[in-house]
């Protein structure tokens, strides 16, 4: 994989990428490797709220990383916007 789609991407060393077929090309996704260091920032904006189960950690880690998610894609989206300066399209 290209460095560039990599970057465009926001794929890091053992990120698991998927392919999928459309009309026109491939569509190319980008999850995560999961790393517990990754949670320190969630867990530390959770401290005040420490679940009290396994269930209930879970569902704040999950909620921590959607957040994370759709902050990455929406960061990839307004990246892949033209640039006004440019006066076109990609």
């Amino acid at each position: 994989m290209p460095k560039a789609v990599r970057d465009r991407l926001g794929a890091k060393p053992g990120d698991e990428l998927t392919f999928e077929a459309i009309e026109d090309g491939f569509l190319v996704k980008s999850q995560p490797r999961v790393n517990v260091l990754d949670f320190a920032g969630i867990a530390s904006s959770n401290a005040h709220r420490v679940p009290s189960t396994a269930e209930l950690l879970d569902q704040v880690i999950a909620e921590g990383r959607a957040g994370e998610a759709k902050a990455r894609d929406r960061r990839i989206r307004e990246e892949a916007r033209p640039s006004p300066r440019a006066g076109g399209r990609h």
